[in-house]
């Protein structure tokens, strides 16, 4: 037989896991915001650097050195005005205008000087920390290699024999392996992006999940507490008012068999009291405190009984075993249905109920030699509540049940939990 311990849905440890998350996120937003404050410093910082090599070379004439000013001053004013507040997004008229003026503004610096290739140490990752997916951004950051290369081919041509070291193949292989390295860090910073919205996803999901299971939760509950009340309140009520009637039936004969059906009906009536508050403190059932299932279902038997002096027998086999409270709450709760069932529909003589243990089940089995029923017509006449009632309690540990009666014939009702 196996213990079942019930717990939460969602665990301390998932709560925890969830507020380290959202702890990162809020970090890791935190840092990106500092990132790109200062990333706009470093860009103006190689602008600046830049512009006044250019200017300070005697190659470059006065026309160039005001193009070189112009185009200097043209990608940090893009930067700032365009390119402001732009976060990692798809590749829109917004992200795409601002990195194609980059390009033209970039073209135009190489006019007038190779010097201007040094951008693209900051204008290549600048393009990876604008688009969240990598085609676009693979896309113009070749934009931007291209115009690299193709300044160093017009300006250095393929071998300058004056540096050799510094001839257009060695640019050329420079300006790839930076590329290469922008979409390997490109990669890694989307990758990173496309997880981070996963997790957030992950956790948006766990939410809804832990509401379902609330609402799910407070569904079973419910349906726990309508059959707590129907098998002690109205079992309860039952036995009360077939003690009462026993007692009018015998006030003019028998007075003191009445007055002890009085008494058997004051004690149910005290029993099913606790038993409904036992139920609002969400306790163990009261008949079980302090004593053994099979007392219990003995005391529930004979009030039964006495109510309508019938013979009962509470036989009990096998090695007797603690079980889970839960599955002994179980088997007394559906004992009671059962003996409830019988005497409001059975109207039986004889009623034996048989408690079996066994080293890996017990069994519970209620019979009597009354009326009888059609099981498969029992819910259409109206009487099936109980029936599913049990039905349900022993689905939910698993079990078997078995229920054989027939018009005349008796009722009895086997069950078996693990």
């Amino acid at each position: 037989m196996t213990v079942v311990d019930a717990a939460d849905g969602v665990s301390g440890a998932d709560v925890a896991a969830d507020v380290a998350g959202a702890d990162v996120e809020a970090v890791g937003e935190d840092l990106s915001a500092r990132f790109r404050s200062w990333w706009v410093g470093v860009i103006a910082a190689l602008i600046a650097s830049t512009l006044i090599i250019t200017i300070a070379s005697d190659a470059a004439d006065a026309r160039a050195k005001l193009v070189a000013g112009l185009a200097c001053t043209g990608l940090l004013g893009w930067r700032l005005v365009v390119g402001r507040g732009l976060a990692p997004g798809p590749a829109d008229t917004r992200r795409v205008l601002y990195v194609a003026g980059l390009a033209a503004i970039l073209a135009l610096a190489f006019t007038v000087s190779p010097v201007f290739m040094y951008l693209l140490y900051v204008l290549l990752p600048e393009v990876l920390f604008v688009f969240d997916h990598l085609r676009p951004a693979a896309f113009w950051c070749a934009v931007l290699a291209l115009e690299g290369l193709v300044a160093q081919r017009l300006w250095v041509g393929w071998w300058d024999a004056n540096v050799p070291v510094y001839g257009a193949y060695l640019s050329m292989i420079a300006v790839s392996i930076g590329f290469a390295l922008a979409m390997f860090v490109g990669y890694t910073l989307m990758e990173g992006r496309r997880r981070a919205e996963l997790l957030a996803e992950l956790r948006a999901s766990r939410a809804r999940i832990a509401e379902l299971d609330r609402a799910a939760g407070a569904l079973a509950e419910r349906e726990r507490l309508s059959r707590d009340i129907h098998d002690t309140v109205g079992q309860g009520l039952t036995s009360i008012l077939l003690l009462l009637q026993a007692a009018e039936t015998a006030a003019s004969t028998d007075p003191a068999k009445a007055a002890d059906h009085v008494r058997a009906a004051r004690q149910a009536a005290h029993d099913n009291l606790a038993e409904t508050r036992s139920i609002v403190a969400a306790l163990r059932p009261v008949p079980l405190d302090g004593s053994t299932l099979r007392a219990a279902l003995g005391r529930v038997v004979n009030r039964f009984a006495e109510a309508r002096s019938t013979q009962t027998a509470v036989n009990v086999t096998g090695t007797e075993q603690p079980l889970d409270p839960a599955m002994e709450a179980t088997l007394l709760r559906i004992g009671q249905e059962l003996m409830a069932n019988a005497f409001r529909h059975g109207r039986p003589q004889h009623v034996e109920v048989t408690l079996r243990y066994t080293p890996t089940s017990v069994l519970l089995e209620v019979a009597d030699d009354g009326v009888g029923f059609d099981p498969a017509l029992a819910h259409a006449a109206g009487r099936g509540y109980g029936l599913e009632s049990i039905r349900d309690r022993v689905e939910a540990w698993a079990g078997r049940l078995q229920v054989d009666s027939a018009p005349g014939a008796g009722t009895r009702v086997r069950l078996e939990l693990d």
